[in-house]
């Protein structure tokens, strides 16, 4: 596979699974639903795709400081979406989906940020994940605000994949 194949594998992953999410936010969620566990997982395996396309694109375009947040908002993002591929689970006390979900919306937010103040990247996805991040900020007094999170969050990927084919269709 040549690099602009693998570009354009993480654009249509990215597009497909935030389009997916998006469409997802407004269904009733049901734990022991196999189908809506699997459509999930194969969600958060196209945001792992699209987010490792995202950052291969930009990682070379960042210098100083900012590189730093932006690896590790990389790193952050790709382990917590990572932790929460497969079955919603409570183990040990620990509910793995929030917390995997807060750790990626954190490495998103990082990321989103070096990007802006770097002024590269896909701007309408930064807005997207920042938006989502205070979104996250009012869930605990608006309950409804988590639909709207996984929409919005689900938006920045499509925005993402969209922002990654069109960079790379000026490259053919």
């Amino acid at each position: 596979m040549t690099p602009i194949t693998h570009q354009r594998f993480f654009a249509h992953a990215s597009i497909l699974a935030g389009t997916a999410r998006m469409v997802l936010a407004f269904v009733p969620w049901q734990n022991d639903s196999l189908f809506l566990q699997t459509v999930a997982a194969l969600i958060d395996i196209g945001f792992l795709a699209g987010l490792l396309g995202l950052y291969l694109s930009l990682a070379g375009r960042v210098d100083g400081p900012l590189r730093l947040v932006q690896t590790t908002g990389f790193f952050l993002g790709f382990v917590g979406i990572a932790s929460i591929v497969g079955p919603d689970a409570v183990m040990f006390g620990v509910d793995f989906y929030a917390l995997g979900g807060g750790v990626a919306l954190l490495g998103l937010t990082l990321l989103s940020t070096s990007w802006l103040v770097a002024g590269i990247g896909p701007r309408a996805a930064t807005i997207c994940w920042l938006g989502t991040f205070l979104l996250a900020l009012a869930t605990p007094f608006h309950p409804q605000a988590f639909a709207a999170m996984g929409f919005l969050f689900g938006a920045g990927f499509l925005c993402a994949g969209l922002w990654l084919h069109a960079q790379h269709k000026e490259q053919e």
